[in-house]
């Protein structure tokens, strides 16, 4: 009878030892076979809708981006006509889980810094601080897939 309820025990615990193990992925990876890249969640091409607050004073802007999923890149976005700046230009973030962050750069003139977001399901939300040589902007987008 103790062999049996030591064996009992002894399974128990090995189950409960083998349910609590996790997967750790590859950085840039995710999902139940780590082969998933993380940007992928992210690519699409996006109907944006744009506040802008310069100096007390908002503006709406709407215009489309797209986002793309380097392959080479797993942790990176481009992402084209950011800011409705023009579809020549393209901004760069770095991706974790479902956050992104802009790397600071130019795009047609305008300073762009302290970019970062996020993406929910079909939904890519974000905000930013666009300078050029009269004004400072901040801005706050949701873009729809």
């Amino acid at each position: 009878m103790k062999k049996l309820f030591y064996s009992v025990v002894v399974a128990a615990a090995l189950a409960t030892d083998l349910n609590s193990c996790s997967k750790t992925c590859e950085a840039g990876y995710e999902g139940s076979d780590c082969k998933t890249a993380v940007n992928t969640k992210f690519a699409g091409t996006y109907a944006v809708k744009d506040t802008s607050t310069t100096g007390g004073v908002a503006s709406v802007f709407t215009y489309t981006m797209t986002v793309s999923a380097p392959s080479s890149e797993p942790s990176k976005i481009n992402i084209s006509n950011f800011g409705g700046f023009g579809t020549g230009t393209t901004a760069t973030a770095s991706v974790d889980g479902t956050n992104f962050t802009l790397t600071n750069t130019t795009l047609a003139g305008v300073q762009i810094q302290n970019g970062s977001g996020s993406v929910n399901g079909n939904s890519l939300s974000f905000s930013y601080t666009s300078i050029d040589s009269s004004s400072s902007a901040t801005s706050h987008a949701v873009g729809t897939k």
